[in-house]
């Protein structure tokens, strides 16, 4: 995962300037899978990395149409949804 973050970023910094708005649609959706993957990898190891959604919704807040980011806001909490659910079950509340 921290490849494929590298090769994403190289791309933004190479051909930022001529690649298309939508594209940046793309690098959020991207960043959310890969923090979901990365999150539900570390869950047997109990290193919470629910803190890097909010990442993914600050950049969304910032840089995207109030719709669209909404949209990313809602597809990152489905996403730690699933994660939570693919989870170990808590033997407490």
């Amino acid at each position: 995962s921290v490849g494929a973050t590298v090769v994403m970023a190289d791309v933004r910094l190479a051909d930022g300037s001529r690649l298309p708005h939508w594209s940046l649609q793309i690098d959020v959706a991207l960043g959310t899978l890969l923090i979901s993957v990365v999150n539900a990898a570390s869950l047997r190891e109990h290193i919470d990395l629910a803190n890097l959604y909010l990442f993914v919704a600050l950049f969304a807040v910032l840089y995207l149409p109030l719709r669209s980011a909404l949209a990313h806001i809602a597809v990152a909490g489905a996403t730690y949804a699933v994660v939570l659910g693919l989870g170990p079950a808590s033997v407490e509340p």
